[in-house]
This record gives C-alpha cells, structure tokens and sequence, in this order.
C-alpha cells in the first residue's frame, strides 16, 4: 500500500507536527512540504520517519502539505493533504455570581490569535441562548432563568469559521436562597472538548 498522511497536531501558533504511515517495500528518503501563503518548508526525512514538524515565521492558519516518498526502484509517489489549525480553546470558565433566575459567566481567552466567541447556554439539550461576542467581550450575565435547574455554557473560540469548545455545567440556586445579594458560586463540573461548531 502507499503512504497514507492521517493526522496533524499543533504545536504552537508557528509550528504542526504531521503523522504518516510508510509504503509497504524499499524506501529511500521522503521528504515533507508544507506551504502557508506566506511561506513554503521543505524537510528531507529519513527512510523510515512516520512524523515531521514544519516551523513557521508567521503564524499559520491552514496549511497545504506534500509528502513525497522516493522508493528504492527509482519511482516516487506523493500525497496532498490539507490541515486546518484551530484556535486554541478559552483557558478557564468562571462563574463570577449566582442567583435563582441569573447567573454571570467569566471566561479567559486564549494565548491565541482568533476573530470571536459564540456563546450557547443549553437547558435539557435545548439550546436557549446563542450569540457572537467579540473577542474583546470576556463575560456575560443571563437573566430569566428557571431556579434550581441545571444548565450547560459552552463557548467556541472562532478563527476562520473553525470553532474550538469548552463548556461547563451551572446551576441555579434553589428559590428559597436570597436573590438580591451575589453570592459566590462553586463549579459543579469543567468539561473541555475540541468540536467543530455548525
């Protein structure tokens, strides 16, 4: 079978390692092109490498990638592939106060380049609030919730139509609390996940 290029990891703003499988018979070098619209790299790779790591200048977006396997007939075959890097997901959820028909969200971004968040908030698998915040926007109050009742926030960090995700589950204080003071609340449970938003 041929060499098969099925995955990619982001190792900073600048640099992506990609991983391979190797052709079946004698295998020469290889070598791996990866090509930003600012710049191309090429890294000629032993015979029997299954990963490389392509370093940029700039930070990079999306990157088009080329491995080339010179074999040991004197014939080469090359795969293209395409790899979207996400942005980074926010770096903690804070719950800033509580009451029985509110709560208030903190969140903090990522050491990352992006263009915006989409907030959702989710009662019982029903999305019940959706929203695009600028990337300047770092919190947010929701109003007119049911008491005691539990609640997922999920928030996508945006680049390029690609999202990355991190939701939390809240709760509502239960009626009988005071709802005119703020009270400090606890987190019940922090759950990260990396998505692609529809």
């Amino acid at each position: 079978y041929k060499s098969r290029i099925y995955d990619h990891k982001k190792i900073s703003h600048y640099q992506v390692q990609i991983f391979w499988t190797n052709p079946l018979g004698l295998v020469d070098d290889k070598v791996l092109t990866c090509i930003s619209p600012n710049e191309q790299i090429d890294l000629v790779l032993n015979k029997n490498d299954t990963s490389g790591e392509c370093s940029f200048g700039s930070l990079i977006f999306i990157l088009e990638i080329y491995l080339t396997i010179n074999l040991g007939d004197s014939s080469s075959e090359s795969e293209k592939y395409f790899a979207i890097i996400e942005p980074d997901p926010v770096q903690e959820i804070k719950l800033l106060k509580s009451t029985s028909f509110s709560f208030e969200v903190l969140w903090i971004p990522p050491n990352d380049y992006f263009d915006q968040f989409l907030v959702i908030l989710k009662k019982n698998n029903v999305t019940i609030f959706q929203e695009y915040f600028s990337n300047m926007t770092l919190s947010h109050e929701f109003k007119n919730l049911d008491p005691d009742t539990n609640y997922l926030f999920e928030i996508y960090t945006y680049r390029n139509g690609i999202g990355k995700i991190k939701s939390i589950e809240l709760t509502t204080q239960n009626n009988n609390s005071e709802t005119t003071e703020e009270t400090e609340y606890e987190l019940i449970s922090l759950v990260s996940t990396s998505s692609y938003a529809s």
